[in-house]
């Protein structure tokens, strides 16, 4: 009997198979992605101020930013995906949650909680439900609480509705791209032993 075969097409899109799939070359796929990811979140920013106001310093700062986390997501998901050993898949690692940093810098720092709560929600499945659902709670908390500021500024209507809609894509994309500094480590890959030749004495 053949063993079943396997539809990998079906299987969720990760950025770790991404990175698996690509090597190296997603770093500047990533790059793009966010910096894509940065020119939306910038006019979600621009949809929900009371006040807006357009400097090219501002949004180039808010576009690079999002790149830049973006580009360093794609090495923890490069060392996730490929079982580096113990010390590279750690700096990177850490480079990933660094990357993070830029999109907690002034108001972006409210919807810091959602997204760490939510990334290890998410990106820990093996982990007790009780821990996960409560920290999907915390996480909905927090993105509830940023939410009612957009609704208390402009009340029920479309813009209302299209800032919620944007907090949800915006941040929501930032959980899923963090899914390699989120994920748990794994275990190198072991080297197998070769065997040696016999010799005849």
């Amino acid at each position: 009997m053949e063993p079943a075969q396997v539809d990998v097409s079906r299987r969720p899109r990760t950025p770790q198979s991404l990175a698996a799939a690509l090597g190296w070359r997603s770093l500047p796929v990533f790059l793009a992605l966010g910096f894509l990811l940065g020119v939306v979140a910038r006019g979600w920013m621009r949809l929900i101020s009371s006040d807006p106001e357009f400097t090219i310093a501002g949004t180039a700062g808010i576009v690079v930013g999002f790149a830049i986390f973006s580009a360093l997501q794609s090495v923890s998901a490069l060392a996730a995906a490929r079982r580096w050993r113990d010390w590279p898949r750690r700096g990177a690692r850490l480079l990933g949650a660094a990357g993070l940093l830029p999109l907690f810098v002034a108001q972006g720092a409210v919807m810091a909680p959602f997204v760490i709560f939510a990334g290890l929600a998410v990106w820990h499945p093996d982990w007790p439900k009780a821990v996960r659902w409560g920290l999907a709670v915390l996480a909905l908390a927090d993105a509830t609480a940023v939410a009612m500021t957009i609704t208390s500024d402009f009340g029920a209507s479309i813009q209302s509705a299209a800032g919620v809609c944007g907090l949800v894509i915006v941040y929501g994309c930032v959980v899923w791209v963090a899914g390699g500094t989120f994920s748990p480590p794994r275990a190198a890959t072991a080297v197998p032993a070769v065997p040696r030749p016999a010799v005849d004495r």
